[in-house]
């Protein structure tokens, strides 16, 4: 059977940026927006505040629609902005009691638009002292009773892992908690606390020792500031080591949003995945999950650093993500300045050396791999660093380095082949897409000293792409560089996706013809200006 495929171009001219619409069938259009996107996402509504306790409010809106897609909502609170989130809810806390509060919402994407700002809603806080906590009965007038509920547990669950704890739990009012634990009734290992009130909780207590029995007590607090007992018991953890790093964050970036930065990220989907930590310094990417400023520890896959731009024109981001049994990713990296791009310099990003960095790095290329090689005999050879994935494994130096795109993988050096006055150890992995992004990872020493390594997430996408591998010493400048391509493949048991990869080919292919029409049509303008010019000079010449 014989398939037709017709491709139109049309091509609208505006001025600045280009837009890729695609449409999954036999015959499709691919549109092309020659222009700038001043197009403001639409208002976020419906929009609501409802108070949930004496100390809070909660806030949620609906999703914002835009050409170019919603990045995220601005939060005010009487006119002044409390939060930057993805979400469409937000829980404000630590407010006071019996006092009302006004909030607003605007949406923004990505090209710096901003949508008008939704109504604005006011609501007040409960107020105190507290009615009575225990559980009372009064009397309607056709003689029936009505109950005041107590706060009580609706579900409650423990998974103990083998250095850690999860708990699981619902009430049937609102509330936040405080959960502290211990190996004997004076729960001195550590106090969990919640800020925020809400019905379902989840929380782990790490780290905890392996196969030991700890004991805690459970106590909530009302929408006024009461304290109840919820739950007092024991639990024993599993005593079964677990000393293997989880995988890395996905597609980590950071952007700058005037003296704030925006990051984003993808967390793992292993099972045993709990959270992740946010550190950064000025000076260079953060280490370890101390080396630095902690901007955020949780759950979640965005945040706002508030004012980490500040008294800094630049700042780099680590990010690790933590399992259930303690251990930390090898961590993903990034970095956010407030510097226009023609202004910012940035000593050995990762994946972007300059040949005056390397001037003592001999290159030697082939038709697969292009690997930079130092001479000093302390840095490893290529055959020394290692692409590994499903007990499969390859070498720099090998010709062809196939993995699988729905599976993680990993790059590791044995720690006996690099030594000496060495900083860190960086890998940059090229979008496969296309996108022209990277994101880099550190490579972490195991915890048994043998070898430097880093688990990267899948890609989740076929094609090609670069690894590259930085190694920094103490002035921060790159001593060793390699690279290899990498061919990233459909899972088995699944079927190619022969309309994914031609849409990724047509959209290089249009992204050159938009490049080269700007181009061409100011040739074009010039000359006829040029011919005009030439014809009133021979009509003055003439006269």
């Amino acid at each position: 059977m014989r398939i037709l495929l017709s491709l139109v171009l049309t091509l609208v001219f505006m001025g600045g940026t280009a837009q890729l619409s695609f449409a999954q069938t036999d015959s499709f259009n691919v549109e092309l927006l020659y222009g700038e996107d001043a197009q403001p996402p639409t208002t976020p509504y419906p929009f609501s505040v409802t108070p949930i306790a004496a100390t809070q409010i909660d806030v949620a809106w609906g999703t914002s629609t835009d050409d170019t897609g919603v990045i995220g909502y601005q939060l005010f609170r009487d006119a002044v902005q409390i939060a930057t989130t993805t979400l469409t809810s937000y829980s404000d806390s630590g407010l006071i009691a019996s006092t009302t509060y006004s909030y607003s919402v605007t949406a923004f994407d990505a090209f710096g638009n901003f949508s008008t700002s939704s109504i604005t809603l006011a609501t007040t806080t409960f107020s105190i002292p507290p009615p009575p906590v225990a559980a009372t009965t009064t009397a309607d007038r056709d003689g029936s009773s009505a109950t005041i509920a107590r706060l009580q547990l609706t579900s409650f669950v423990i998974a103990p892992s083998t250095n850690g704890a999860k708990f699981e739990f619902s009430t049937n009012l609102p509330t936040r908690f405080i959960l502290r634990y211990g190996k004997s009734s004076i729960y001195d290992d550590g106090t969990i606390e919640s800020p925020i009130y809400k019905s379902s909780h989840i929380t782990s207590l790490f780290p905890l020792e392996a196969g030991t029995e700890y004991v805690y007590e459970l106590y909530g607090y009302d929408r006024f500031g009461a304290e109840v007992l919820l739950s007092g018991g024991n639990f024993t953890t599993i005593a079964l080591p677990d000393t293997t790093a989880p995988a890395n964050v996905a597609n980590f970036s950071a952007t700058p949003i005037g003296t704030d930065t925006f990051l984003r990220w993808d967390n793992p989907t292993e099972d045993d995945f709990v959270y992740v930590r946010i550190v950064r310094n000025h000076l260079f990417y953060p280490l370890n999950e101390s080396d630095g400023f902690l901007v955020y520890e949780g759950s979640a896959n965005s945040v706002t650093d508030q004012g980490g731009l500040v008294t800094h024109d630049g700042q780099y981001y680590t990010i690790f993500t933590y399992d259930s049994s303690g251990n930390l990713s090898s961590g993903a990296i990034a970095y956010a300045t407030t510097q226009l791009p023609s202004e910012s310099i940035i000593p050995d990003t990762p994946g972007s050396a300059t040949d005056d960095d390397r001037e003592e790095v001999s290159t030697d290329t082939s038709s697969t791999t292009s690997i930079q090689v130092p001479p000093d005999p302390n840095m490893p050879q290529p055959q020394d660093i290692l692409v590994s994935q499903g007990g499969t494994t390859y070498s720099f130096a090998s010709s062809t380095i196939t993995l699988a795109s729905e599976e993680l993988f990993f790059v590791s050096i044995p720690a006996d082949k690099i030594t000496g006055a060495f900083k860190t150890i960086v890998v940059t992995l090229d979008d496969p897409r296309g996108s022209g992004k990277n994101f880099s990872f550190l490579l972490r020493l195991n915890n048994t000293q043998t070898e430097y390594t880093a688990t990267i997430a899948p890609v989740q996408v076929a094609g090609g792409s670069q690894l590259q591998v930085d190694i920094y010493d103490y002035d921060v400048k790159v001593v060793g560089s390699y690279r290899t391509q990498l061919e990233f493949t459909e899972a088995r048991g699944t079927s190619s996706s022969t309309f994914e990869t031609l849409v990724w080919r047509l959209q290089t292919l249009a992204w050159g013809l938009l490049l080269a029409v700007p181009i061409l049509t100011l040739v074009a303008l010039w000359f006829i200006f040029w011919r005009h010019r030439k014809q009133d000079e021979d009509n003055q010449t003439s006269v």
